[in-house]
């Protein structure tokens, strides 16, 4: 099931914007400060929040929080 779903995501109109050169060096700072517990696809997903000018990440990692991010449904975006 879940394979199937995941085709149908990847032969719709995308929804999972591609990453750039730029976007990928972006990723590659962040994860050069970070605790080696991070991994680089955090990071990516830390620089496309910053590329798209928000701060509300789908995630539930605690390090989006620590790196001043909301995360979606868990944290309460700050006034």
């Amino acid at each position: 099931m879940a394979y199937g779903t995941a085709s149908q995501i990847l032969n719709s109109n995308p929804i999972i914007p591609q990453t750039t050169d730029n976007l990928r060096e972006q990723a590659l700072l962040k994860f050069k400060t970070q605790p080696e517990s991070v991994s680089y696809t955090d990071c990516l997903v830390m620089a496309f929040a910053d590329e798209f000018e928000t701060k509300e990440i789908f995630g539930f990692d605690l390090t989006f929080k620590k790196n001043g991010y909301v995360r979606f449904g868990i944290d309460k975006p700050k006034k």
